[in-house]
C-alpha cells in the first residue's frame, strides 16, 4: 500500500486476564502492518492481568508496546491516559475482552481512509459476541428511534424508550451488516480514528464512567467536520464470557458518590441514567427519545445532519462508490 503511517493502538484493560492471551494472540496472527505502536492503560485490575501484559511486553512480539498502571479510575481515563501518549497519525482503539478476527485489518481501514483523508474521521468494524449475537455495525442516535447499535430495533416504544441496549436485531440483518455504510457514531471495541481530530476534541469525555463514552467520543468527530463509516469487512469477537467484572463501585471519584448514594437500583442502571442525563446537558437533546426539530435546529448545516441533509448524505455515497471502485 502507498501510505505506512505510525499507528497507535490504546488498549484500556480491567480484569481481562482470561482473555489478554487470546487477545495477544489474535493481534499477531491476523495484524500485518508493521509501523504501530501499542499503549495498554491497566485500569487498577484486581486479577492477573498486569502479569499476562508484562509477559507479552517483554516477549518482544509486540513493538514498542507501553504499559501503564493506574488506580481503578474507570474506563475513560484509562483511555484519555494511552491515547494522549500516543505518537501515531491514527489511533486504533481496542478493547481488552475482543479480539481481531480480520487479516489485515490495519490496512483495510487505512485503504478506506485515504479515499477521502479530508473527510474521513472515523471507522468502525462489525462486532459480534462470542455467544453468536450481533453486538454493532456501528450506533445511531439521530433518528427517531435513538441510541442504538446499527441493525437492531428498540423493543421499547419509540418516543417512549427508557434504556438503549432493549433492543432486538432487525429482520433482513445481512443487508446492513454486509454493507459499507455512513453512520452516526461507533461503539469503542475496534474502532479506528484520526489522531489530530481526538486531541482537539479534547480526548473522551470524563462525565462518562462507562459505556456512551464511545458514543459521545466519535460523534463529537462530526463536530469537526469529519466523516463516521462501517466497514464490515473487519470483524471484531466480544468475548463476553471471558471478560471479569465490571462493577465501578470501587472508584474513588468524588463526584460519583452521589451517583452510588441510593441502592434502590442496580449500579448499571444508576450509570446509565446519569449517563443519559448528561448527554442531554451537553449535547441538548434526550438520547434516547431525540426531537429531530431540536436537533435540526441546535446542529444546522452540521455532519450530524449528514442523513437528513442531501448533500452531506451525497458526499458519504461519493466516499463509498469511490472505494468499492477501487476493490
Amino acid at each position: 500500500m502507498e501510505h505506512t503511517p505510525l499507528v497507535s493502538f490504546i488498549l484500556p484493560n480491567y480484569n481481562n486476564e482470561h482473555v489478554l492471551d487470546l487477545f495477544f494472540a489474535k493481534f499477531l496472527r491476523y495484524n500485518t502492518y508493521e509501523n504501530y505502536e501499542f499503549i495498554v492503560t491497566d485500569d487498577g485490575s484486581e486479577d492477573r492481568g498486569m502479569e499476562v501484559l508484562k509477559k507479552w511486553q517483554q516477549s518482544g512480539q509486540i513493538r514498542e508496546m507501553t504499559i501503564f498502571q493506574e488506580s481503578h479510575k474507570g474506563i475513560v481515563h484509562a483511555l484519555n491516559k494511552a491515547l494522549f501518549a500516543a505518537k501515531g497519525e491514527f489511533i486504533i482503539r481496542c478493547d481488552g475482552d475482543a479480539t481481531v478476527e480480520t487479516q489485515g485489518f490495519v490496512e483495510k481501514f487505512l485503504d478506506f481512509y485515504f479515499v477521502a483523508p479530508d473527510k474521513i474521521g472515523v471507522i468502525t468494524s462489525k462486532v459480534i459476541s462470542d455467544e453468536g449475537w450481533l453486538h454493532a455495525l456501528g450506533r445511531s442516535v439521530i433518528s427517531q428511534e435513538g441510541l442504538l447499535d446499527r441493525g437492531k430495533v428498540p423493543e421499547e416504544p419509540v418516543g417512549k424508550r427508557v434504556w438503549d441496549y432493549k433492543t432486538v436485531p432487525i429482520d433482513d440483518i445481512a443487508r446492513v451488516m454486509n454493507k459499507v455504510s455512513e453512520v452516526d457514531t461507533a461503539l469503542g471495541v475496534l474502532t479506528f480514528c484520526e489522531k489530530k481530530t481526538a486531541w482537539d476534541i479534547g480526548g473522551f469525555d470524563p462525565k462518562y464512567p462507562i459505556w456512551i463514552e464511545d458514543d459521545d467520543f466519535y460523534l463529537s468527530f462530526r463536530l469537526h467536520g469529519r466523516k463516521v463509516f462501517y466497514l464490515p469487512d473487519i470483524f471484531a469477537c466480544h468475548r463476553f464470557t471471558l471478560r471479569g467484572k465490571r462493577n465501578p463501585d470501587a472508584w474513588k471519584k468524588k463526584w460519583y458518590k452521589r451517583l452510588f448514594r441510593k441502592r434502590t437500583s442496580s449500579w448499571r442502571a444508576r450509570i446509565l441514567r446519569h449517563d443519559y442525563a448528561y448527554w442531554r446537558e451537553k449535547w441538548g437533546f434526550d438520547p434516547l427519545n431525540p426531537d429531530l426539530d431540536v436537533i435540526s435546529k441546535k446542529y444546522a448545516g452540521t455532519e450530524l445532519l449528514w442523513n437528513y441533509l442531501p448533500h452531506l448524505r451525497e458526499e458519504g455515497e461519493n466516499i463509498i462508490n469511490k472505494f468499492l471502485n477501487k476493490l
